[in-house]
């Protein structure tokens, strides 16, 4: 009898742990108001969460190439943030109580410093619907190419 009850048990917790998990998911998706730009030329990389619920609170991490894309600003969808910028690194925590969207987005704002291949992404996150229920962790990137513009460039 002890061993059906702790079978029973342990069948109960593994269904438990795996239903949350099945039904609660997030997405996510990078991608940048240009594919390339020139040096001094400001580019927009947007990263849009897409939840199975209303999205409450994100706890995000991104990562940039600071030789070069400097960073200027931010937005994101849920309004109240908090954000700390480290050399090549964003964690922004955001949050709403009264959120209905499925759908969050955030939008960091560079300017172009140096020619080359210069890389945004979400290394990490927490996301969370407004009941405080795991949506995930999801990461995305895009890349967005710099040049130098030319004297060509400056007559169009």
């Amino acid at each position: 009898m002890k061993k059906l009850t702790v079978f029973i048990l342990t069948v109960v917790l593994a269904v438990a742990c795996i239903i949350p998990t099945a039904f609660a998911s997030c997405t996510a998706s990078a991608s940048a108001s240009q594919s390339t730009v020139y040096v001094n030329s400001n580019v927009t990389v947007t990263f849009t969460f897409k939840g199975s619920a209303a999205v409450g609170c994100a706890d995000t991490f991104f990562s940039f190439d600071n030789a070069k894309l400097k960073y200027i600003s931010y937005s994101s969808s849920l309004g109240g943030s908090n954000i700390t910028i480290a050399g090549g690194t964003i964690q922004i925590s955001d949050f709403s109580a009264t959120s209905k969207s499925k759908t969050y987005t955030v939008k960091l704002t560079f300017t172009a410093t140096n020619v080359g291949s210069a890389r945004v992404a979400l290394t990490s996150s927490d996301i969370v619907d407004i009941d405080d229920n795991s949506l995930g962790n999801p990461t995305a990137s895009t890349s967005i190419t710099i040049k130098e513009k030319s004297l060509s460039s400056d007559a169009n």
